[in-house]
């Protein structure tokens, strides 16, 4: 009984301690205001990040997705969010000529870089673009739109036309 009893007590106070995250709300008030003045439709996941689409064509038949983490990093008191844009999921490394147009386009870039990661024995090819916390709206949305198509033509390149992301 009184095993049942203290279950049931945990159960009732799990809501009040579960993180915003875990309730599909945007994590960090700041991203929340931001993403609000943009007036983009979004979606939260579960770890409170923000999913954007866009759509990369007028016709719509092609859209990128991007993802915006509320977890932010600081160094020197400057404050960056990370936004990550996918290209790719391949089970092959991408072409010795991919990755090197890749290399050269993340040179020529001052808030990025393509980037890779491996898992479940596929591999990522991704944008990694890193925004200032404090950022006007719309720089902001000039900022991610301006990558999306490149990420886009990235992803119609590795994939043979496909529109995963």
């Amino acid at each position: 009984m009184i095993t049942r009893i203290v279950w049931t007590a945990l159960l009732l106070c799990l809501p009040l301690t579960l993180p915003a995250q875990l309730a599909g709300t945007i994590a960090d008030p700041r991203l929340k205001k931001l993403i609000e003045a943009t007036n983009l439709k979004f979606r939260v996941n579960s770890a409170g990040n923000v999913l954007i689409t866009y759509n990369v064509d007028s016709a719509a038949a092609r859209t990128h997705q991007v993802i915006i983490y509320s977890r932010t990093e600081e160094m020197g008191g400057f404050e960056v969010r990370e936004c990550r844009l996918y290209a790719a999921r391949l089970d092959i490394l991408p072409t010795q000529e991919q990755l090197f147009e890749m290399m050269k386009q993340s040179y020529t870039q001052k808030l990025g870089a393509w980037e890779m990661d491996f898992d479940d024995g596929k591999y990522y090819v991704f944008y990694n673009l890193k925004v200032p916390v404090e950022i006007d709206t719309k720089a902001f949305r000039e900022i991610l739109g301006s990558f999306v198509g490149i990420v886009d033509a990235w992803e119609a390149k590795l994939t043979g036309g496909q529109d995963e992301f």
